[in-house]
Order: C-alpha cells, then sequence, then structure tokens
C-alpha cells in the first residue's frame, strides 16, 4: 500500500509538470502519449517478477461490454449537456435516464455472465465496497482538482500552460 501510494503522490505531482511542459512545447494531444514509455519500461519488470497465469478457453462478455461502454457514456453525455441546457432539459435528461438503465441492465448482465467483465462478488463485502467508493469519489475528486487547476491558473493568470505547471511545485 505504501509504494503504491507514494507512487500515486509522485505521479500525480510529475504529471502536472510534465502535462504543462508537454502542452507547452509539443501539443496537448502530446499528453495523451505520455503513459506509453511508462509501459515500455515497466514491461521489463512485469516480465520477470509476475508470474505467467495458466491458460484456459473463455469468451468474450459482449453484452456486458456494450452496455457497460454506452451507459457510461450515456451518463457523461448527460452530464456535459446539463452545463449548456440545463438539468431539466430533455437533451439532458433522456442521456441521464438511458445511462442509468443502461448500467442497471449491465449489472443484471454481470449477474448472469459465465465470464463477466466486473464479477460482483467483488462488492460482497461491506470493507470492500467502502474501499471501492472511496477511491472512486477520491480519484474524482483529485483528477477534477488537477484539470481545473491546471487549466484555471493558466486562464486566469495569462500563463501558457508550462509556466502555470511550474508555478505547482
Amino acid at each position: 500500500m505504501a509504494a503504491y501510494s507514494a507512487v500515486a503522490g509522485l505521479g500525480a505531482a510529475f504529471g502536472l509538470v510534465v502535462g504543462g511542459l508537454v502542452a507547452d512545447l509539443i501539443s496537448w494531444r502530446a499528453g495523451f502519449f505520455l503513459n506509453v514509455p511508462v509501459a515500455v519500461v515497466m514491461m521489463v519488470p512485469a516480465l520477470r517478477f509476475l508470474p505467467e497465469t495458466g491458460r484456459r478457453r473463455g469468451h468474450f462478455d459482449i453484452a456486458g461490454a456494450v452496455l457497460a461502454t454506452l451507459g457510461s457514456t450515456a451518463l457523461v453525455l448527460g452530464i456535459v449537456n446539463a452545463a449548456d441546457f440545463g438539468w431539466t432539459a430533455v437533451l439532458t435528461l433522456v442521456p441521464l435516464v438511458a445511462g442509468v438503465v443502461m448500467l442497471g441492465l449491465f449489472v443484471r448482465v454481470e449477474r448472469r455472465a459465465a465470464q463477466p467483465i466486473v464479477p460482483l462478488r467483488l462488492f460482497t463485502g461491506r470493507e470492500r465496497s467502502g474501499a471501492y467508493l472511496t477511491r472512486m469519489l477520491y480519484m474524482g475528486a483529485m483528477m477534477g482538482f488537477f484539470f481545473t487547476a491546471q487549466f484555471g491558473r493558466a486562464s486566469t493568470t495569462g500563463h501558457r500552460c508550462r509556466p502555470a505547471s511550474r508555478s505547482f511545485r
């Protein structure tokens, strides 16, 4: 847990600075590729230290994948539309309701799937479910802060991304 926390904290701190530099010097689009070299470097120790798992036949949970993707997308669309049209507008309510329905169907499909995308047994323990919820809320708040702080700092100070990211040190 300590190693994970240290890596997560360092990644968050360096992510703001490196992301600002890349956005300023190259393009904001280049930021999507920052994880590629990290993944390549991490593959070497992973091959050495992670044991090979046994092979077994399986199948994709296509219904679960489609419902999870469309449900999440619909929820995000509804939330984004609320900023432009308000929470009571049809363009907001329809995607929100559709997202909730599709995610409800996703849970129903996952209960019956032979090899579910998300095994629901992971949520049977109260402590584990609480930890998942806490982690989700924490990460949502942290990422929201990082995103708005970076661009808010750049827009209010008139700086480009690089000086704004340096100000977080």
